[in-house]
């Protein structure tokens, strides 16, 4: 499967993602996102934009990964997710994401 990344410096790519793979993982394995937390969804440091309709193909943010995300530096209401927190998922094929900028 294959999504679509516009990294900090507004370079976009495509990169492919495997089954059994969390976004964060991709972007983390390619080096545009630091993902200090491991997954955990408490640093922000793996924030993404969503383009299009990715949100509403996504279960709703736990408590803990909105309280995450209002801290974050260019938070979009109903586009910013965690990336650690979006699980592989085939519906996703195609996707456009943006990295956030460092908080």
């Amino acid at each position: 499967m294959t999504i679509e990344v516009t990294d900090r410096e507004g370079k976009a790519r495509a990169m492919d993602w495997a089954p059994g793979q969390s976004l964060m993982e991709v972007l983390r394995d390619a080096d545009l996102v630091l993902a200090s937390c491991g997954g955990n969804a408490v640093c922000g440091t793996c924030h993404v934009l969503l383009a299009g309709g990715a949100v509403a193909k996504l279960s709703a943010p736990s408590p803990d990964e909105t309280e995450t995300l209002r801290g974050a530096a260019e938070f979009g209401e109903g586009s910013s997710r965690l990336s650690c927190q979006i699980p592989f998922s085939r519906e996703l094929d195609g996707m456009r994401v943006r990295v956030a900028p460092d908080s």
